[in-house]
């Protein structure tokens, strides 16, 4: 008989898993954020025949976590938050650091390596763009015409999906420069599209080459 392809991990979180992410080194480390307000770190790949995976690390939150994603490195992470805040969170220490306040429910969460930028997609219509090379230079604040619902970024293009089939793209290479600029002009969409799909975008994932997302 051939040998399972799938199995349970152990110690699994003790309500909904919101969101997945595996480490940009170390493909056997798995972040998991969860509804029942914590951020969970596996190794899939250790434990025993009868309980595969074992659980790392726990980070506890105030709130349910509706997203998670790696940072530059595979001890780096970052969480979106239903208490209106995204979080840094040391995989090593435990240490977890505010970095972003919005005003509704943070949705989504993505890194971007080639830009060191974190970006924040909250319900109350914005994205924050946070610089991770200068942690203490304000965030850059984009309006969104309706509430966002995925977000995915490439080397160069972030993709967000939003109510009313909406669909925004924004290029990411000349922002680090606006961190500098005395008054940051507004960023605009690169690209504004309609969804060709009849309901809700919820999920949405850029080609790695930049070449285009689905």
């Amino acid at each position: 008989m051939a040998p399972a392809t799938q199995f349970e991990l152990a110690q699994p979180p003790n309500d909904a898993v919101s969101s997945l992410s595996y480490a940009p080194q170390n493909s056997t480390r798995l972040l998991v954020s969860s509804w029942d307000k914590n951020v969970y770190l596996y190794d899939t790949h250790s434990g025993t025949e009868e309980a595969q995976g074992t659980r790392i690390s726990t980070f506890e939150h105030r709130a349910p976590v509706l997203d998670v994603c790696f940072g530059a490195t595979d001890n780096e992470a970052y969480s979106a938050c239903l208490d209106w805040q995204a979080y840094k969170i040391d995989l090593e220490t435990g240490e977890k650091t505010s970095i972003a306040k919005h005003s509704a429910p943070v949705r989504c969460v993505v890194y971007s390596p080639e830009q060191s930028l974190l970006i924040t997609a909250s319900w109350d219509q914005t994205l924050q763009i946070h610089n991770t090379k200068d942690p203490s230079a304000p965030n850059l604040t984009i309006s969104l015409p309706g509430k966002p619902h995925a977000l995915s970024a490439s080397p160069s293009k972030l993709v967000v999906a939003m109510t009313a089939r909406l669909v925004h793209i924004y290029d990411l290479t000349p922002i680090p420069a606006l961190f500098s600029a005395s008054s940051p002009p507004e960023i605009k969409p690169w690209q504004q599209r309609e969804s060709s799909l009849k309901f809700l975008t919820r999920a949405v994932s850029c080609m790695p080459n930049d070449a285009g997302y689905a």
